[in-house]
């Protein structure tokens, strides 16, 4: 049974009625920097997990790991939480857990076996698709430069503090031989003062711009 446990990556843990771990498998202990002995007998909070986490913090959106065991205890049916979050090396983790009640041979509910999968990196993938998907409806139905501007503000890195955003196009095509004299701005969403920004300005202004373009 321990060799079967250990082999995977997934979390499987069991705690009992009083919500003191009876077994834990090593990739739970290592995600906390223990041995899998040094859980057993204890709580979550003698175990150094984060109160919030443990008890819950609904102003945070955080059910509670002991939430979910006490509905398990109590009903004595399986608990699915799709998102369940947790610290972990001062990064918030979200899991998918599956919890299912323990039975002794009196058919009286005795514990929780929890299985718990990481999957953080799916749901940012997830988040990320959505992200782009919803920035190029946008873009499809932007009507206008400012129309644009407000897109690349609200789903791109542009929006994330950016004192200045503009889309700019020069008077005439670059080329090697007749470079650009002016660049132009077509429109601006911007937090400095309306005095230190215009809508012209003159390519020669911009030494590196050869570099940079």
């Amino acid at each position: 049974l321990r060799n079967v446990i250990d082999s995977t990556p997934d979390w499987i843990l069991v705690r009992d009625h009083n919500h003191r771990y009876r077994l834990v498998n090593r990739a739970y202990a290592q995600a906390l920097h223990l041995t899998p002995p040094d859980f057993i007998g204890k709580t979550d909070a003698e175990a150094g997990l984060p109160a919030e986490f443990v008890n819950g913090e609904l102003t945070k959106g955080i059910r509670g790991i002991l939430v979910d065991d006490d509905e398990v205890l109590t009903s004595g049916e399986s608990l699915v939480n799709p998102f369940e979050p947790l610290l972990i090396d001062d990064e918030l983790r979200l899991f998918h857990s599956v919890k299912t009640p323990l039975r002794a041979a009196s058919g009286e509910v005795w514990g929780v076996l929890t299985l718990a999968r990481d999957v953080t990196e799916r749901e940012y993938l997830l988040t990320q698709t959505e992200t782009l998907y919803q920035a190029s409806a946008g873009l499809n139905l932007a009507q206008t430069h400012d129309d644009i501007l407000g897109v690349l503000q609200q789903y791109t890195i542009l929006g994330q503090r950016a004192s200045n955003l503009s889309l700019n196009y020069f008077d005439v095509p670059w080329t090697d031989n007749h470079p650009p004299r002016w660049i132009h701005t077509a429109a601006r969403r911007t937090n400095l003062p309306i005095e230190v920004v215009s809508n012209r300005y003159a390519v020669a202004e911009f030494p590196s711009i050869n570099r940079l373009l």
